[in-house]
């Protein structure tokens, strides 16, 4: 027996146990883990200062390796919140007694043994193991090897927790190899495993459809659509947005890519969104002095230069940017901030997620037009819409096919609200009470 197969039978074992706990053993877990990463903070940026350094690469990939007290903080006080729901676990619901007699109700109960193969994002080892353990459910991981360290730090603040509170400690478990053979191993424990959720790119979710063989739940891409009509406020629309599309170099699922622009405020938008762009300044992402860093790695400046030069024989035009550098920096993944005008929708950035330092303008004529070309793609991610039009507003909330609609703002998520999406972006939701509901199944009861 392999060492992943023993550790997973013990994470399955575990699981049973777990699944019969109390729901103060369950809430006791989490707040002990809060308290202990609160006071071990110091301990786990030391740890993680190792694994930066070890880290060759810059951009939004180092951002999300690298802890901070304050994200330690944010990973503890997400635990409490988590903590403070209600049990979602049993559940009963709908009583129903049929005409002969039989008695039938709904049940909540966990799924088992949730596996989540992720990124080099130690926070989510925090949270994902917070969902499972409060619905009752083992996590069972597989993160990066640059985030190694870190990661085994903090299951191991989870397995003294749950020890402490007469719980198992493979109930959160996290698998050591971080080798391509071994995750692939993992995603075939079909003894061990009930549900797969990939936290990664393309490459990943690629290796999930070709080796998986347990049940699992996909994450899109997002090629998120932002509408702007006539009724907006416009400059409240640019301060907001030119902001939020080149965060990260719009290497960040929700970042909004395609805006659909009414006619009549069309030039006067676009015109105004690629002058504010074209004035970032890019660079060493460590200088306060620069506005946005580097790609995450050398093939996405090839991708962006692509998708542009693509876009442009299509009939596009570019407003501002559309080549690689920006400042002094004309070596390293370095992408102009850009901004697209008259794309036509054949063109494939307007079909694929970019994941990059570009924006897609598009003039409508009809509220019906935006909507239908909003909504054509298999993409659900998230949408922003600009409107002082109160009842334009609730019509596009009804309308969007996204999971989550910013309306007037760009501030989506939350510790306290579901973040997923629809269709090809995803099944269910991390954060607020609707995280838990996506651990669990219900189960039919029918007593004679």
């Amino acid at each position: 027996m392999s060492d992943l197969q023993a550790q997973g039978l013990a994470v399955r074992a575990a699981s049973l146990a777990l699944a019969q706990a109390t729901n103060l053993q369950r809430c006791a877990v989490l707040v002990r883990v809060a308290d202990q990463l609160e006071e071990r903070c110091a301990q786990i940026l030391e740890v993680n200062a190792r694994d930066l350094e070890a880290y060759q690469e810059s951009g939004p990939g180092r951002d999300r390796l690298a802890l901070s007290a304050q994200r330690v903080g944010s990973m503890a006080s997400t635990l409490r919140e988590i903590a403070a729901t209600e049990d979602p676990l049993f559940e009963t619901s709908d009583h129903d007694t049929r005409p002969n007699g039989l008695r039938v109700e709904r049940m909540r109960v966990p799924l088992g043994v949730v596996g989540v193969v992720y990124e080099n994002r130690p926070n989510v080892t925090s949270d994902v193991a917070g969902l499972c353990v409060r619905s009752g459910n083992a996590a069972y991981l597989r993160g990066s090897s640059s985030a190694m360290a870190t990661n085994e730090l903090i299951v191991s603040i989870w397995r003294d927790a749950l020890e402490l509170e007469g719980l198992p400690r493979d109930a959160v478990a996290l698998v050591s190899d971080p080798s391509y053979e071994t995750a692939t191993a993992f995603m075939q424990m079909t003894d061990v495993l009930d549900c797969l959720i990939p936290r990664g790119g393309p490459s990943l979710i690629a290796a999930l459809r070709e080796h998986a063989r347990v049940p699992y739940v996909l994450d899109g891409d997002g090629n998120c659509h932002v509408y702007v009509e006539e009724f907006a406020d416009l400059d409240k629309a640019l301060d907001l947005l030119v902001p939020h599309k080149f965060r990260n170099a719009g290497q960040v699922c929700v970042s909004p890519t395609r805006f659909y622009v009414q006619e009549g405020v069309y030039e006067r938008f676009s015109k105004e969104f690629a002058l504010r762009a074209g004035k970032i300044k890019v660079g060493d992402g460590l200088n306060p002095a620069h506005h946005m860093g580097p790609m995450a790695n050398h093939r996405r400046p090839d991708a962006i230069e692509a998708f542009v030069d693509d876009a442009v024989k299509a009939g596009a035009r570019v407003a501002t940017g559309g080549t690689r550098g920006g400042g002094t920096h004309d070596k390293g993944y370095f992408f102009k901030p850009t901004v697209l005008t008259d794309v036509p929708l054949e063109a494939r950035v307007m079909n694929e997620e970019p994941f990059g330092p570009i924006a897609l303008m598009r003039p409508f004529k009809t509220f019906d037009d935006a909507i239908e070309q909003a909504n054509r793609l298999p993409f659900g991610l998230a949408a922003y819409c600009f409107t002082e039009n109160g009842r334009r507003a609730l019509l596009l909330g009804d309308a969007i096919e996204s999971g989550m609609i910013g309306i007037n703002t760009t501030m989506i998520g939350g510790a306290d609200s579901p973040f997923g999406g629809v269709k090809d972006s995803g099944h269910g939701s991390e954060d607020g009470p609707e995280g838990l509901e996506a651990c669990l199944v219900v189960k039919a009861i029918h007593q004679a």
